[in-house]
């Protein structure tokens, strides 16, 4: 939550885990650093009377070592320990099976632009005509002086129609490639969101009851 201290924070997944009797199972996930996309990743498992939460393992399972045996705590572990800069580990607790947990990260969407660096997961190709955006929009011929600063050639503007238009099919990138500065820019302009964030599944244990 923003503006939450680390106290509160703290003490907020300790109430979860001491309330972890409540439900069936702990699962850990794997989930790409994007607050807007775990934000909605939160709403949709509360809907479903799950909790999605940040946690340290070695605090969560101090926590939880008197509740779960050894070999429940290395489930919930998993084998995935090192995560890049652009993940982070998660934790669900929910009486949900493992196939709708998954299904429910599946279907949440959340697109943003590839940066410099990441790797084109399609083409980037601009065909001839008038330069459209990815919603079919004129580009505004305000942004021309902009897309020339780019050095991509044959884009002109219309002397007749005012508007910016591409004279030959231009092939900015292909998939595979990792992005250029250039490309980044000029995927903002058109409004290419191909970037898409996820989760998975990296590790689970039930929740015994006494």
């Amino acid at each position: 939550m923003a503006g939450e201290s680390q106290k509160a924070k703290k003490e907020r997944v300790d109430n979860l885990l001491s309330n972890v009797g409540a439900y069936q199972k702990i699962y850990k996930l794997l989930c790409d650093n994007k607050t807007a996309f775990i934000q909605k990743l939160k709403r949709d498992f509360r809907s479903v009377k799950s909790e999605l939460f940040f946690g340290k393992y070695k605090m969560i399972e101090k926590v939880l070592s008197r509740t779960l045996d050894t070999e429940q705590l290395n489930s919930l572990r998993g084998t995935v320990e090192y995560k890049k800069s652009d993940k982070v580990f998660l934790y669900l607790l929910s009486d949900l099976p493992q196939e709708k947990v998954q299904s429910i990260v599946d279907r949440i969407s959340h697109l943003d632009y590839e940066k410099v660096g990441d790797t084109l997961s399609s083409d980037i190709v601009l065909p001839v005509g008038e330069l459209l955006n990815e919603e079919s929009v004129k580009v505004s011929n305000t942004l021309f002086k902009e897309i020339e600063k780019l050095g991509i050639q044959n884009i002109i503007i219309n002397p007749k129609t005012n508007s910016i238009e591409v004279t030959e099919q231009i092939v900015l990138g292909r998939k595979g490639e990792q992005m250029t500065e250039e490309q980044a820019k000029m995927s903002k302009i058109l409004g290419l969101k191909n970037k898409k964030h996820g989760a998975r599944i990296v590790g689970c244990a039930d929740i015994p009851k006494e």
